[in-house]
C-alpha cells in the first residue's frame, strides 16, 4: 500500500511542530513573564496541532498497489534430489531392455 500524498504532508507538518515543542522544553524560567511567554506560545502550538487534526479527513490513509507491480516471469523447472536419481535409473533401466 502506499501512503496518501495529504497523509504523508499532514506527518511532515505534524513532525516539525514537535521538534518546535521540543525545543519550547528547553526553557528556564527566571520570572513570572517569561512562564507566561511559553505558556503563550505552548497554547499557539497545541492550538495549530487541534487545527490540523481538525482540517484533514483520516479515514483514507492509503491506496492500494497497483496488481502490475510484480512482472510475471517464466520459470524452467529442474529435477532435484531423488527425482533426478529416479529419472537417470529409470533412463538406465530403459536402455538396457
Amino acid at each position: 500500500m502506499n501512503r496518501l500524498h495529504k497523509i504523508q504532508m499532514g506527518l511532515t507538518r505534524v513532525q516539525a511542530l514537535e521538534t518546535e515543542v521540543d525545543d519550547l522544553g528547553g526553557y528556564y524560567f527566571m520570572n513570572d513573564k517569561s512562564s507566561y511567554e511559553f505558556g503563550k506560545k505552548l497554547a499557539k502550538k497545541l492550538q495549530v496541532l487541534a487545527n490540523l487534526k481538525e482540517e484533514e479527513n483520516y479515514e483514507d490513509v492509503a491506496d492500494r498497489l497497483s496488481e502490475d507491480a510484480v512482472d510475471d516471469r517464466p520459470v524452467e523447472t529442474t529435477k532435484v534430489g531423488l527425482q533426478l536419481t529416479f529419472d537417470e535409473a529409470w533412463r538406465c533401466k530403459k536402455k538396457w531392455q
